[in-house]
């Protein structure tokens, strides 16, 4: 295994978790966005969308 391929792999492993994270966290904003819509919260979902 050389330097370069270390480095190539670290990067990967980095990006990995990276489109994990934004993957959990936008599933977690759609559920959150859902569950506003059907106890009908509309105030707090347009205050969720404005933020974002």
């Amino acid at each position: 295994m050389t330097l370069r391929g270390l480095i190539r792999d670290e990067q990967t492993n980095a990006i990995i978790g990276w489109l994990l994270t934004d993957i959990i966290v936008l599933g977690t904003i759609k559920i959150v966005l859902t569950v506003m819509l059907l106890w009908g919260r509309f105030e707090l979902v347009i205050i969720a969308t404005t933020l974002m």
